[in-house]
């Protein structure tokens, strides 16, 4: 699964400053890895939005992937159900 996370609206014109890589482009990482560190009150003071988006760049590969729910989530809390093709293999849904 290809996963684009964007966190912040605009922050862009921040130039970095507020974020911290644990991570990089193309790197393999598993369930409970760290990705990011994020200033969020740096975001805030700068008066940007902090909604952060999470976006499957592959999801054709996939039969259906499912918000769990909208709004604000917590740190390991599950954002959505990823259910994989029926020929697969695995017949529960991955949580991402």
């Amino acid at each position: 699964m290809e996963v684009l996370i964007h966190v912040g609206i605009d922050t862009v014109s921040l130039n970095g400053e507020p974020f911290t890589a644990k991570v990089a482009a193309g790197d393999r990482v598993a369930v409970g890895d760290e990705l990011l560190e994020a200033d969020l009150d740096a975001i805030k003071a700068a008066g940007l939005s902090t909604t952060t988006m999470v976006v499957i760049t592959n999801s054709d590969q996939f039969k259906d992937i499912t918000p769990v729910a909208p709004g604000h989530v917590s740190f390991k809390e599950h954002v959505m159900e990823v259910f994989h093709h029926e020929k697969e293999a695995d017949t529960e849904p991955a949580m991402a």
